[in-house]
């Protein structure tokens, strides 16, 4: 489908259960994302979800975007309990959520990778009477079964901030309203980023990594600073945990961009060497020092794409890779207008580095009337280039032709 956007990605679900809003006989629904940025919702197949949606124009598409709240159903037990309680009248009124130190803006909190408040005090005021509940270990909360109607939800737990103003929640009968308070940790982390002749290094980006709950290492958005015209850093309000600080470390690889290798502090080429630092609330770890290493070699690398039978592919989008990272755009097309190119990209490599060069090749235009899915692409095997002297030229063959729906199944 097209709904009215060129290349909007929609879905086509099948309807298992309804509970509110469209016929109780719907059998299937196409839905919209509606976003046409990065914060594009996406929904794996073959998942269940509980999906909550709205009206899209008159066509009968459902409208479910990052923001609108749909979750795994697998990960969501209660929420699915809630609902079939809901729908068969049987539902308690309850508002319910988790107390957290920090929240993206643009989706529903990631239960693996959001930081709560334990033992947190959650305050429901209806006017005339207030209830208190404490978190537990998860920073969950819930009130029910609670009379319908508005109140007013407040948090607190000590060493932590405080809200900016308390939520306002009204509530229907039988209905539940979730809500995830923010108590921020005020932590505060600062140093100086220094080059290899010690000189500090102006404009450039420091990193860290938080550990999650399951003992991964992850970034967020609000997980980078740009050090100031004397080298200097500062992090506020990080979510209490574990980190890691450094250089280029949030893919443990150097970028394309960026001649210095990945460095942690203090100043360790690896990970595992890594010293990780332990953050409580409010506490502040001030005056780090982290040396970036010697800059890498640059290389000139040219990567030649053809097709099987020699010939290049010269009009539609050419994109080149090593490994998961988009190395080159080569031409593009939009609505019909095509721009020639002679499916050859010009690198700036580096001689330590190795790479893992492969192509994808868009057959079909992507101005084009036909679904993103349902275009046809063709990529190339893996090449890899191993560290070396002097410029390097790799030779990648479109030899899969696939649906772009198939590339990663």
């Amino acid at each position: 489908m097209t709904p009215g956007v060129e290349r909007n990605r929609v879905y086509r679900f099948r309807v298992e259960r309804v509970y509110k809003g469209i016929d109780s006989k719907t059998v299937e629904v196409v839905v919209n994302p509606d976003n046409l940025t990065d914060c594009q919702a996406e929904y794996r197949m073959g998942e269940q979800y509980i999906m909550f949606a709205g009206r899209w124009t008159d066509s009968g598409t459902l409208r479910a975007g990052e923001c609108s709240g749909s979750r795994l159903a697998k990960f969501n037990a209660e929420d699915v309990s809630f609902l079939d309680k809901f729908a068969q009248g049987r539902s308690e009124t309850s508002v319910s959520g988790r107390v957290l130190q920090w929240m993206d803006s643009f989706s529903r909190p990631d239960a693996e990778r959001d930081a709560p408040v334990p033992g947190a005090t959650v305050t429901l005021d209806d006017g005339t009477q207030k209830q208190n509940r404490v978190t537990g270990g998860g920073g969950e909360f819930r009130f029910q079964p609670i009379a319908p109607g508005r109140y007013t939800l407040s948090a607190s737990a000590e060493r932590y901030g405080t809200l900016p103003r308390p939520y306002q929640v009204e509530v229907a009968s039988r209905g539940c309203v979730e809500t995830f308070p923010v108590l921020p940790a005020h932590t505060r982390v600062s140093g100086i980023l220094r080059m290899p002749d010690d000189a500090p290094a102006s404009k450039k980006r420091v990193e860290v990594l938080r550990k999650n709950n399951s003992g991964q290492w992850y970034s967020t958005s609000q997980f980078w600073k740009n050090t100031d015209a004397n080298g200097r850093f500062e992090f506020t309000d990080l979510p209490a945990g574990e980190y890691l600080l450094g250089y280029e470390i949030w893919h443990d690889t150097p970028s394309q961009y960026s001649p210095y290798p990945t460095q942690y502090f203090p100043s360790r080429s690896r990970r595992d060497q890594a010293t990780v630092l332990h953050l409580s609330p409010q506490q502040s770890v001030a005056d780090l020092t982290l040396k970036l290493g010697p800059p890498d070699t640059p290389r000139a690398i040219r990567v030649e794409v053809v097709w099987p039978d020699g010939s290049a592919p010269t009009e539609h989008l050419l994109q080149v890779f090593s490994g998961d990272d988009l190395m080159q755009n080569i031409g593009a097309s939009f609505r019909g207008a095509v721009v020639k190119h002679n499916s050859v990209a010009e690198l700036t490599g580096y001689e330590e580095r190795t790479y893992s060069f492969h192509a994808r090749y868009w057959v079909d235009d992507l101005g084009g009337p036909v679904p993103h899915d349902e275009q046809r692409i063709a990529t190339s095997k893996v090449v890899q280039l191993d560290p070396g002297k002097g410029s390097a030229v790799v030779r990648l063959v479109l030899s899969n032709r696939m649906l772009a729906s198939e590339e990663h199944q």
